[in-house]
């Protein structure tokens, strides 16, 4: 079984006359269907086009179509624009009760025995069934399906987000460390504020005042009485010990009277 789901080949102006066409023929019949051509579009669910020559479906009940294109590459006409040809093909089976019961195919007409298709095909976008008694039947009724996201698809959204995370955790961490050891390096410590240009760490200078272990003024040479009111001697001191008289250091001086 085969339908149109979009096309587009040239035909001569409005006439039914085609440029580039499709041409399908049965197996068991030696009459091949007729030229097909001219415009379908995706969003277009007729059964019968305006834009469209031929017919849009053809159903073979052995399953075996044969297909020829044919193109015309040298047209007087010729517009520039792209061909297209979008065709749907579907094997269908036999409809009997134990398959229809399971659920895993379901008919597209009940007045064709052989027009059981599987269930996944219902409602998918494209029509599959194309046959005179209900064509498209397989897209009636149906409301519009959440969008799913595919198992691979959650896969790479899910390591694309991990790695985007672990490269941002790197790069903050990296940013803190640089900020560490600028801070370090712009406080310097004690000795750093008071060395030298040169980078040479200042020398320490003890300017503390410490007092002498032993006096240096000359011994206290005066009489100290003992015991017994007696009196020890003066310790013989050396003449150059002595300092220089009165009289020495002034001998003309006269006596002052009072």
């Amino acid at each position: 079984m085969m339908t149109i789901r979009s096309l587009h080949l040239r035909r001569y102006g409005q006439q039914p006359a085609c440029i580039d066409y499709l041409k399908f023929k049965v197996k068991w019949s030696s009459v091949s269907s007729l030229h097909i051509c001219g415009d379908v579009e995706s969003s277009d669910k007729s059964e019968f086009p305006k834009g469209l020559v031929g017919p849009r479906y053809i159903y073979d009940p052995h399953a075996e179509l044969g297909m020829t294109i044919i193109t015309d590459d040298a047209s007087p006409n010729d517009s520039q624009e792209p061909l297209i040809v979008e065709l749907v093909f579907t094997a269908t089976k036999a409809c009997t009760s134990s398959s229809l019961n399971s659920g895993k195919v379901k008919q597209c007409t009940t007045k064709t025995q052989n027009s059981c298709i599987p269930t996944d095909l219902f409602c998918d976008g494209y029509i599959n069934c194309g046959m005179d008694h209900e064509f498209g039947g397989d897209e009636k009724g149906c409301t519009e399906k959440p969008q799913t996201v595919s198992y691979a698809m959650s896969i790479f959204i899910f390591a694309t987000t991990a790695l985007a995370t672990l490269v941002t955790v790197l790069l903050i961490c990296c940013c803190c460390r640089r900020c560490k050891t600028k801070t370090s390096r712009a406080v310097p410590t004690d000795e750093e504020q008071t060395a030298e240009p040169n980078g040479t760490p200042p020398q320490r200078f003890d300017l503390s005042v410490r007092r002498p272990s032993s006096p240096t003024a000359p011994p206290d040479v005066t009489e100290t009485p003992t015991e017994w009111g007696s009196s020890t001697p003066k310790p013989e001191v050396e003449d150059e010990d002595l300092p220089p008289s009165y009289k020495d250091l002034f001998p003309n001086s006269g006596t002052i009277n009072r």
